[in-house]
């Protein structure tokens, strides 16, 4: 499987600008980096565990490298990190932790799934690791942390928090989805960044772009913020599974009425 190459960001006062400077933040020691994995790896195991799966994370704190990545060995189910993303001078633990649900999201994530010629992968595409990330993962994992608390402090974009409040009526499940929606802006701003983009990433500025067909590979970085944006916002409960096989279930889809949450069209095509 490609690597999923990653280091990340934060702490912006202006979430729509620019020339918004990045606020350097304290990089992640090496005893937060096994604290963070092990807390992912105890809440996800028991999910791969129903699937048939074994749940392992390596790591490895030496490796200059920010990477991450998935893959299985039998009934191995393997997500990798290294310790050059967490040490990264802008990487926040929201968006360390966000992609580990982006790798667990190729475990998981379900349909659809990469291809080849002649078979379908276990691997769910890019952009459904993302959106499955959001949409189920990040909030099954913080659903009972203290969000509003941790968002007391923060600059949040009105935008985010207008629609927030608009699709999860419940100051809860709002609070989850704007830190949801901030980690994604911190992944997508990395990699606009990482690949030279000229124009901003930013939540008033979605991609315009209407795939004919689903796109197998990594979407733009603008598309993968309005990616993690839609999970975010869909209001059906992360803990109604999705299914392997069918790209519908579980999920917010336009053919059902939803006109914010689905999955965007910049990657995806509904069938």
């Amino acid at each position: 499987m490609t690597p999923f190459l990653v280091a990340i960001f934060l702490g912006l006062s202006n979430f729509g600008a620019a020339t918004t400077p990045l606020i350097e933040i304290p990089p992640m020691t090496e005893k937060e980096f096994n604290e963070l994995i092990s807390w992912f790896h105890q809440k996800s195991a028991p999910k791969v565990k129903k699937m048939g799966g074994e749940l392992v994370v390596e790591k490895d704190w030496r490796e200059d490298i920010a990477h991450a990545s998935a893959r299985r060995e039998k009934n191995v189910w393997i997500v990798r990190i290294l310790g050059g993303m967490a040490r990264h001078p802008m990487i926040t633990k929201d968006a360390f932790i966000l992609t580990l649900c982006h790798e667990l999201g190729h475990h998981l994530g379900g349909a659809p799934k990469k291809k080849d010629l002649f078979t379908t992968s276990w691997s769910s595409i890019e952009g459904q690791a993302d959106y499955w990330a959001s949409a189920k993962c990040f909030p099954e994992l913080f659903e009972n942390e203290d969000n509003s608390k941790f968002l007391s402090m923060k600059s949040i974009p009105s935008l985010v928090k207008t629609k927030c409040e608009k699709n999860h009526h419940d100051q809860r499940k709002t609070a989850l989805c704007i830190r949801g929606a901030l980690a994604g802006l911190s992944v997508a701003r990395f990699y606009n960044r990482a690949q030279e983009e000229t124009l901003p990433v930013g939540f008033q500025t979605p991609d315009k772009n209407v795939v004919k067909k689903t796109n197998y590979n990594h979407p733009l970085p603008q598309c993968r913020l309005d990616t993690h944006f839609q999970g975010s916002l869909c209001p059906i409960d992360h803990r109604i599974p999705n299914n392997q096989t069918d790209i519908y279930e579980g999920f917010c889809n336009e053919r059902d009425g939803y006109q914010e949450g689905p999955r965007p069209g910049c990657w995806f095509k509904e069938e």
